[in-house]
């Protein structure tokens, strides 16, 4: 397929300041030429958050290519609805990803528990009765990934926390040799890392995070709740 065109919007609506940003989800928004995005039409308030408005500003007069446009939707609906909607739930704005492997090698022992078949796992039951089911090979392929995609993602904790969660584990569990395809029979032991131990150790970060108040069936609800919002404010941090 060619490149997409790019093209160029010009005369872009001016920008209300953003001394006294209100977020405020209710706001009575008048769909009118004045306050619709340029790229999507969606209704934007009049005033703008500052990471909104300096964006647009930006991409004023200048050629624009399809990925910059989906980029800027992407993060007026981010800004405008999953970050007010997360914060009012008390997912975190700022997460410090580097002392995180610290929580996790607390969870050890009760991961060695679900390994063993000591403690039951949610996780660990979908997976074993999918691969069990259609086998591994049409398990592992994309569409069958993709179906079950959400069961095994870290909630608010976004993708930075899934490669710190993973790396975590590979070193607890891989480099020691502690986990052995006999142990995830039909998953192999990394599948089984991604797959059962990754929301496991999410399930209880975020039990954690809530000072040990919620049951680990909370936080499963806050885990499947939380993902979008982990996507879009944890997911940039660390290279790929």
């Amino acid at each position: 397929m060619p490149s997409p065109p790019c093209n160029v919007f010009q005369h872009l609506p001016e920008l209300s300041s953003n001394d006294d940003l209100n977020l405020d989800l209710e706001l009575d928004l008048v769909p009118n030429s004045h306050n619709l995005c340029p790229y999507c039409d969606n209704i934007l308030p009049d005033t703008l958050p500052e990471k909104i408005k300096d964006q647009l500003q930006n991409l004023q007069n200048k050629p624009i290519t399809e990925e910059e446009r989906w980029s800027f939707c992407i993060m007026h609906h981010g800004e405008l609805n999953i970050v007010p909607h997360g914060l009012s739930k008390g997912y975190p704005e700022y997460i410090d990803f580097n002392v995180l492997p610290l929580h996790i090698i607390k969870f050890e022992k009760d991961l060695i528990e679900i390994i063993n078949g000591n403690i039951s796992s949610y996780y660990w039951d979908i997976a074993s009765s999918i691969y069990k089911e259609v086998g591994y090979n049409k398990a592992k392929a994309p569409m069958m990934l993709m179906n079950r995609f959400e069961v095994f993602q870290p909630g608010y904790y976004g993708f930075n926390g899934l490669y710190t969660i993973v790396n975590t584990l590979i070193d607890l569990f891989v480099n020691s040799n502690n986990l052995t395809k006999d142990q995830t029979y039909p998953l192999d032991p990394m599948d089984f890392i991604y797959e059962v131990l990754v929301p496991e150790v999410t399930l209880r970060l975020i039990q954690e995070d809530r000072n040990n108040s919620i049951t680990l069936e909370d936080a499963k609800e806050i885990l499947n709740d939380s993902i979008e919002f982990g996507v879009y404010m944890h997911s940039n941090e660390i290279d790929d």
